[in-house]
């Protein structure tokens, strides 16, 4: 398997399973750091071409990243909830003062 896709699966079942915790050092160990490590002494070529300090502070710095990108969404979510919420109020309103028009037109034919 290539050394790049077992990363970015540790790199994913890290994020997933911290989700909840993202600060939990124990997790970080367990399904991060210690993997990492495996993965690197096992891979020969990777080893001999990448320090194991740069693969933990690339990792770090990919993990630091989804904070931002996590508050974004859940403010873009919000966001789009609130628009909902009045445009759905707008359309109530408008059905309301056609009511007249409406009725109106149904009765033309």
């Amino acid at each position: 398997m290539d050394f790049y896709e077992t990363l970015n699966r540790l790199l994913v079942k890290h994020i997933n399973e911290t989700k909840q915790n993202p600060t939990n050092l124990e997790l970080i160990q367990e399904n991060l750091l210690q993997p990492l490590l495996e993965l690197w002494k096992n891979s020969k070529e990777m080893s001999q071409e990448i320090g194991f300090d740069e693969i933990v502070t690339n990792a770090i710095d990919a993990h630091k990243m989804l904070f931002p990108i996590k508050e974004n969404n859940k403010n873009v979510a919000a966001d789009l909830k609130y628009y909902l919420d009045d445009f759905k109020k707008n359309l109530e309103r408008l059905r309301e003062k056609y009511k007249p028009l409406h009725s109106f037109i149904g009765n033309l034919s």
